[in-house]
């Protein structure tokens, strides 16, 4: 089975990736994990259950949770799920495309400097994504925080193709160099920022 994600040591098949999912009998309500992997396994489960899934910065200072309204029991809560008729990865992949009721919430920041509750359902958040025969050998060089909708957007244009996600966000410029040539990426998103940080008249990349 090809690849899901990689970073820095570790790689993790889609194989494994749906091994861990369906033995899963709960997850956070509110994600707030620094492992990628988590965060991304977190909103699968959370739409294969077809239920709602909070995800927030994991480095706001608890006074802040309190003013986004996520007190401590919110903070601690698990939704219980029981996940059936989920055989293989396409099995998994069907239920994550036909999650109906399931709802994401995330925080942006505001203009008060009080972060924005936004909650996005299934069409409106991968009304960008593409699928295709075309997108499916695509290797995406993940530059953006997970937990950010911009981050989402691009999980979800790699997951609905199963390609393989490659971790280059907040990396040494020597690992994101690395980490493009050993895995081929083959497609970014990033900010004008990273885009600078590329341009280095000693290397070129190929395969983006």
């Amino acid at each position: 089975m090809s690849l899901f994600y990689s970073e820095a040591g570790r790689s993790i098949s889609y194989d494994a990736l749906f091994k861990d999912i369906v033995k899963q009998k709960q997850y956070p309500y509110v994600v707030r994990h620094l492992d990628y992997y988590s965060v991304f396994k977190d909103i699968i489960i959370s739409m294969a259950a077809n239920k709602e899934l909070v995800i927030i910065d994991s480095d706001l200072s608890e006074e802040e949770y309190k003013n986004i309204g996520l007190d401590e029991s919110i903070l601690q809560k698990s939704v219980e799920i029981e996940l059936k008729n989920i055989k293989d990865v396409n099995d998994l992949l069907n239920c994550v495309m036909n999650a109906d009721k399931w709802g994401l919430t995330l925080f942006t920041s505001g203009t008060t400097g009080v972060p924005k509750r936004i909650t996005h359902n299934l069409k409106s958040i991968t009304k960008a994504v593409k699928v295709s025969e075309q997108n499916s050998q695509d290797v995406w060089g993940f530059a953006y925080n997970p937990t950010h909708i911009a981050g989402i957007q691009v999980f979800f244009q790699a997951l609905f193709n199963l390609n393989h996600i490659v971790r280059l966000f907040q990396l040494p410029k020597s690992e994101i160099f690395s980490a493009i040539r050993n895995y081929q990426v083959t497609n970014l998103s990033a900010t004008p920022t990273f885009y600078r940080l590329l341009l280095d008249p000693k290397n070129s990349f190929p395969s983006i």
